[in-house]
């Protein structure tokens, strides 16, 4: 069984049709936990409407207004038992085999362990722009740096999924990013498929998208890295990472996480941060950001 798990905000424009490809999928067993994340477009009574012709298939929860990393988290802690569960955004179109598929990568594998791939790009209308690739095999310390998971694209078994609900920091970042970090600090299995088995939409009320403006990339790229908060989002989601999980790394890991979670106590330490070779990323403009950034003590 896979609990597919949806969060939507005003999203009525383009929700019946990823439904319709949610109940298209082929070779799995399917159920669809939705949550109402403060819609007041209509989009509860596009769900009801698909209850109706899909019975004991969709569980409907209406809630606040409270983000999509909240979302996608509270959703995640309140889903029942199953084997598998699938991120799903409102406004995509999924081929036929993209569940079947990302079982199949994991199925196998008896500790906690994740599945995504890229995308493919499409437009407004669903017309196909290209393949969104990503540099996919990245190392513990790159995942914390740059996240490589698209969350629309993933699924994780079971005892991810008891790994991540164990310990929800009081903020998250995004969702996907939260997992993918969690997954790899903890040494768990990470399948990755060059293969899209998305049409993952582009259109002007994405909240995040492969295909932004430069300067709506600027803007997000510097509301990251130059946080007012007491700690800046990324080393702050590191030290959330020690905090939860730290007796399940390997020394190695659990060094190497608190080297980024605590780079800004000296000019030292943060030297020591950016000149470690484990910290390499290979996109350059990822790492140049890395490094003014953590050397300004704003990562």
């Amino acid at each position: 069984m896979v609990v597919v798990l949806l969060s939507i905000y005003n999203g009525v424009r383009y929700l019946a049709e990823q439904l319709d490809s949610l109940f298209e999928q082929e070779g799995v067993e399917m159920h669809i936990m939705a949550r109402i994340d403060g819609s007041h477009d209509g989009s509860a009574q596009i769900v009801r409407e698909y209850m109706k012709r899909y019975p004991n298939s969709i569980t409907l929860i209406e809630g606040n207004n409270i983000g999509p990393a909240k979302s996608f988290m509270q959703l995640l802690c309140e889903a029942p038992a199953a084997d598998y569960y699938a991120f799903c955004d409102q406004d995509d179109v999924w081929m036929t085999d993209k569940l079947r598929v990302a079982v199949d990568a994991i199925a196998d594998r008896q500790e906690p362990a994740m599945y995504c791939s890229d995308t493919m790009l499409a437009d407004a209308d669903m017309q196909p722009m290209g393949v969104s690739a990503k540099q996919l095999h990245l190392t513990m310390a790159e995942s914390m740096i740059t996240n490589a998971a698209t969350g629309c694209t993933m699924l994780i078994n079971s005892k991810l999924r008891e790994v991540v609900i164990a310990y929800v920091p009081p903020l998250v970042d995004m969702h996907d990013w939260w997992i993918y970090r969690v997954c790899q600090a903890i040494g768990g299995y990470v399948a990755y498929d060059t293969v899209p088995h998305i049409y993952y939409r582009q259109h002007s009320n994405n909240v995040f998208g492969d295909k932004e403006k430069r300067s709506e990339q600027w803007k997000r790229h510097f509301m990251l890295f130059f946080s007012l908060m007491g700690k800046t989002t990324r080393s702050l989601m590191a030290s959330y990472v020690v905090d939860g999980f730290a007796d399940r790394m390997t020394p190695e890991h659990l060094e190497l996480l608190k080297k980024i979670a605590y780079y800004d106590r000296s000019l030292g330490s943060r030297i020591k941060l950016v000149t470690d070779r484990r910290v390499r990323v290979k996109n350059k403009t990822v790492y140049r950001n890395f490094i003014i950034s953590a050397l300004l003590g704003k990562y």
